[in-house]
């Protein structure tokens, strides 16, 4: 959720070991919506990458970010995690035996 006309940005980040630079996985700016909705909530789908995946896994954050007033509300709620299957594995090479 985020309100507000001057809202700044939501963020989240994530690395996959210690000292690692962290990456920028989804980005907000700005208010929820414009005109009736203004005040309504988001809803983001954001896969893992395969290495954030392995296990050990990876750290997460979020990071808020004000605007240039104090006008501006953020919120999260109902965070969910949930285990995919896998993708399918790559087709065998191809083999030309002198037909290609």
């Amino acid at each position: 959720h985020m309100f507000g006309v001057s809202m700044g940005s939501l963020e989240l980040r994530a690395r996959t070991a210690e000292g690692e630079a962290w990456a920028t996985l989804w980005r907000a700016d700005g208010q929820s919506a414009g005109g009736s909705t203004a005040d309504a909530w988001r809803r983001a789908l954001v896969p893992l990458t395969p290495p954030m995946r392995r296990t050990g896994g990876a750290s997460l954050r979020f990071v808020g970010t004000v605007g240039d007033g104090y006008l501006s509300d953020i919120s999260i709620d109902d965070l969910e995690f949930e285990k995919c299957a896998a993708p399918p594995p790559p087709p065998p090479p191809l083999v030309c035996n002198g037909f290609c």
